[in-house]
Parts: C-alpha cells; sequence; structure tokens
C-alpha cells in the first residue's frame, strides 16, 4: 500500500510539475505601452540570416520552444504512464518504476536545456541589454520543475526493494 501512495503522491508532482512548464511569461520588458499593436516574437529581421548575427537569436529562441512543447509531451506521457503503473496492480509497480524514472529524467534534461538556452540568450544577446529587460516567472518555474522531475525519479528508485 505504500507504494501506491508514493506513486500517487508522485503523480501530483508531476502534474504540478507539467503545469509548471506550460504557464508563459519567459521574459519581461518594462516599457511604456504605446498604441501600436503586437509583433510576432522574434521579429523577421531578428530571424534574417543577413542580419548581424545571422539569426542566431531566432534559432536560439525557436529551439528553446520546441524543446518546451516536446517536454510538455514528455511530461503528459509520463502522467498517463503513472495511471497505468498505480492502476496495473503490484506487478506493474515493481516493473514501471524504470519506465516511469526514465521519463521523469528526460523531462529534468529537456528542462535544463531549455533554462540553458533561455540564460544563453538573456546573457548575450543584445536585444536583452536594454534596462528593463528581466527573466520572469516561467524561467523559475521551469526550473522548479526540472528539480522536482529529478527529486521524483529519485524518490522512484529509492522506494524499490
Amino acid at each position: 500500500m505504500t507504494r501506491v501512495l508514493v506513486y500517487a503522491g508522485l503523480l501530483v508532482f508531476s502534474i504540478a510539475a507539467t503545469v509548471m512548464t506550460v504557464l508563459p511569461s519567459a521574459s519581461t520588458a518594462a516599457a511604456p505601452t504605446s498604441a501600436t499593436p503586437c509583433q510576432t516574437f522574434p521579429t523577421d529581421e531578428q530571424c534574417d540570416a543577413a542580419s548581424d548575427d545571422k539569426g542566431r537569436f531566432c534559432h536560439l529562441w525557436r529551439s528553446a520552444g520546441f524543446l518546451a512543447n516536446l517536454a510538455v509531451a514528455v511530461q503528459l506521457v509520463t502522467v498517463v504512464a503513472y495511471v497505468f503503473v498505480v492502476a496495473g496492480g503490484k506487478q506493474k509497480r515493481d516493473q514501471g518504476w524504470k519506465v516511469l524514472a526514465g521519463l521523469l529524467t528526460a523531462v529534468a534534461v529537456l528542462e535544463y536545456f531549455i533554462i540553458g538556452i533561455v540564460s544563453y540568450a538573456y546573457d548575450n544577446d543584445e536585444q536583452f541589454l536594454i534596462p528593463g529587460w528581466s527573466l520572469d516567472t516561467s524561467w523559475i518555474l521551469c526550473i522548479l520543475s526540472a528539480s522536482l522531475s529529478v527529486a521524483s525519479a529519485i524518490a522512484l528508485s529509492s522506494t524499490v526493494t
């Protein structure tokens, strides 16, 4: 029974980690508002291969976005796997922890890559040198989500008897 409670508790943590990854606001710019309409980000000029940085920022930002989508997909697979493992009985729990720990580790690796890419872009791209830019809530939540995934994988591995 303890193992079922452990799996159920870790399922709640995995759902929380998924929600943390999905929340928006990776960066914030504190600038006065204007009547101009919203624009896409990154702009077409930033993605132009003829630009000063050869579109590097655009590639970094879009790669981070792709990895975030992939991380959410793997997190959803992890939640479904939790349900199957918990509902599958003792034999599935005895074998399923390996799959779950692997999925949780994969999620953490993807999220740490996202954190690294966004941090690199924030520290090295000239557009973030403008006063008022800062990393926002979802960047911090991504760190928490990745750390929670690692902690869950460790907790699952430690329940093995």
